[in-house]
């Protein structure tokens, strides 16, 4: 099975406290109103599923996006200690890897994420390709109403990358 995907790219709204800190941001792809940059938001996935009616699926994916910053606050492009926490073109490519097993039973989940970000054209980012998430959950159905599970996951984020800057630092 296979997706493609065409849409609007990004705006990170953020707010500060009118000293320069983050306080919170929100992400708007600005469905109405277009978008703020000549390319578009790209994203592909396919999936195999060796047998039709089994439960394993396989996938892979991929988003090309691009993000800029819009401010409420100055003084945010001059925090000193958040450097790039103010940019007008972030591209960022994510690439996702997935494997899926479920029955009647029995459920495995699990995805692997991968973020690159690079900023306004230059080559990279300091620690841009440093950003990664994963999750595995294993589940098991013993009775009609009870499915117990357990879940690992992990997100690892360089602080010096300006995409995470703006949305999670001050979150």
């Amino acid at each position: 099975k296979y997706e493609l995907n065409v849409g609007n790219n990004g705006n990170i709204a953020l707010n500060g406290d009118g000293a320069g800190n983050p306080t919170d941001s929100a992400i708007n792809f600005n469905p109405s109103g277009g978008d703020n940059f000549k390319s578009k938001r790209l994203a592909g996935r396919l999936v195999f599923k060796p047998v039709s009616d089994g439960g394993l699926a396989i996938g892979v994916a991929s988003v090309l996006s691009h993000y800029s910053v819009t401010p409420s606050d100055p003084f945010l492009a001059s925090n000193p200690s958040m450097p790039n926490l103010v940019f007008s073109d972030l591209a960022q490519l994510l690439l996702e890897g997935e494997v899926i097993y479920t029955d009647e039973n029995f459920e495995l989940l699990s995805e692997f994420y991968l973020f690159d970000d690079t900023v306004g054209g230059r080559s990279t980012t300091s620690g841009s390709a440093n950003n990664s998430a994963f999750y595995a959950q294993l589940a098991y159905q013993v009775a009609p109403d009870l499915k117990p599970y357990i879940r690992v996951e992990n997100l690892y984020v360089d602080g010096t990358d300006p995409f995470f800057q703006a949305t999670v630092s001050s979150n």
